[in-house]
């Protein structure tokens, strides 16, 4: 599990941040994702670049 998952989810009010549907309406765990890719300098060791998602949505983002 990524060590910033509490934070960031407890951020986000367990909803994706994207389309704001709430984590406890799915069958699986939301997930960490970058807002700034790492290709292009992101850094998501730090919660501020971190996004609270649906895992179908963080798979639709890319790093461009």
């Amino acid at each position: 599990m990524n060590p910033r998952y509490q934070s960031v989810a407890a951020r986000a009010g367990h909803r994706c941040e994207y389309c704001r549907a709430p984590e406890v309406i799915f069958n699986f765990p939301f997930e960490v994702e970058h807002i700034v890719p790492p290709s292009r300098g992101g850094d998501c060791s730090k919660t501020m670049d971190a996004n609270w998602t649906g895992p179908m949505i963080n798979r639709l983002t890319t790093d461009d």
